[in-house]
């Protein structure tokens, strides 16, 4: 998405029809044949598959249901994305794991929410009943809900064949960077956040003693020079 983007009124060109009652929702195709699914989830963030009992929900008329162990013969890791450009990787050295990942899990949960079974029916409600049906005995494993946390030595690991919860590490500089911090008038600190905020966080930092606040993103270079340029101009900020 361009820069012109953020923060701008984009006109929609989808509304009118949704609000004419004109649209077409997934629930609305019925097909000859067609059945319903509904899925069990895992409960748990981190947690060890200890049985799964699906004799109940199989009893229902109508209802099959279906775990890795059944699909395993055909189940395959779904595809990965989010390698390295070549041209980028040539200049820095990215340290990158990929775990490969199921559409239903094999026998251990990795975060709230993840498939454990899936549940077909001929309608909706025999679906949702039938996963009701599914009873799961779950082994609890340590978890850690701060990111900090988590990729720091010792934390419990998500994967163990890695030996640590960092799925992605580069370090890159530009110039001499331990001389440009010993000269700067402000620091400041990004934090383990998305790129764009981090930016954001250190600039609004580093700019807060001159009197300078950040009132609107993205903090492109051309924007920040004339944030300090205005600091400048009330003579906030040295020449």
């Amino acid at each position: 998405m361009g820069v012109k983007y953020f923060g701008a009124a984009v006109k929609r060109r989808e509304d009118p029809r949704f609000l004419r009652g004109e649209a077409r929702y997934v629930e609305d195709v019925v097909l000859p044949g067609m059945l319903r699914a509904a899925f069990v989830r895992s409960p748990h963030a981190h947690a060890r598959i200890a049985s799964i009992r699906t004799d109940a929900a199989k009893a229902m008329p109508g209802v099959a249901v279906f775990t890795h162990a059944d699909l395993e013969r055909w189940m395959k890791p779904l595809p990965l994305f989010g390698a390295v450009p070549l041209g980028l990787a040539a200049a820095i050295k990215f340290d990158v794991r990929q775990a490969p990942q199921y559409a239903l899990c094999r026998d251990r949960a990795r975060h709230v929410g993840e498939i454990v079974a899936m549940v077909v029916a001929d309608s909706p409600a025999r679906a949702e009943d039938g996963a009701e049906c599914v009873a799961i005995d779950w082994e609890p494993l340590p978890v850690v809900t701060d990111m900090i946390r988590g990729g720091e030595p010792g934390a419990p690991l998500i994967h163990e064949a890695w030996g640590t919860n960092v799925g992605l590490a580069f370090t890159h500089s530009f110039g001499d960077p331990d001389r440009a911090f010993a000269g700067a008038k402000g620091l400041g600190e990004g934090g383990a956040i998305s790129p764009p905020a981090a930016i954001a966080n250190a600039v609004e930092d580093a700019l807060a003693p001159f009197g300078v606040k950040v009132t609107r993103t993205p903090l492109i270079a051309s924007r920040v020079r004339a944030l300090v340029a205005e600091a400048r101009a009330r003579g906030t900020v040295p020449g």
